[in-house]
């Protein structure tokens, strides 16, 4: 059983390798540098109140600067916290939503949903429902 939890392990560390890599992920002092309004603390809030959410890869904690609304002071899209509350909700983790969001969806044409985020909220989260709901066999 090793063999299978060092594999599993090692898939799960390409893929959270793989969702940094695709860019959009910052710390905390490199979202601030994105707008002046942005601070350590409103993010913390933020991430308090469920309106945001953080990862952690080798004790760096980054935010999705792709969740973010430029024409509203970089406040996060009001999706953001459905989604997150719809995660939590179902048990899943805040790297489980960071992989949804970066992932093609078939059920988003194609698309990762991180790049419908700024505008198609109701078709997000039908997406993430359906990916949530538990698998029926018949």
């Amino acid at each position: 059983m090793t063999d299978v939890h060092e594999t599993l392990r090692q898939m799960r560390d390409h893929a959270e390798v793989t969702v940094l890599a695709q860019g959009g992920w910052l710390t905390a002092d490199q979202m601030s540098g994105l707008a002046r309004e942005l601070c350590a603390e409103e993010l913390k809030s933020w991430n308090a109140e469920g309106r945001i959410f953080t990862i952690e890869r080798d004790g760096e904690i980054f935010y999705p600067s792709f969740a973010l609304d430029p024409q509203n002071h970089y406040h996060p899209y009001p999706v953001l916290a459905a989604l997150i509350k719809l995660y939590s909700g179902a048990g899943r983790s805040r790297w489980d939503l960071a992989f949804w969001l970066t992932s093609v969806n078939g059920y988003l044409r194609g698309l990762a949903p991180r790049a419908l985020i700024n505008g198609e909220e109701e078709v997000l989260l039908s997406a993430a429902r359906h990916g949530l709901a538990p698998i029926e066999h018949g």
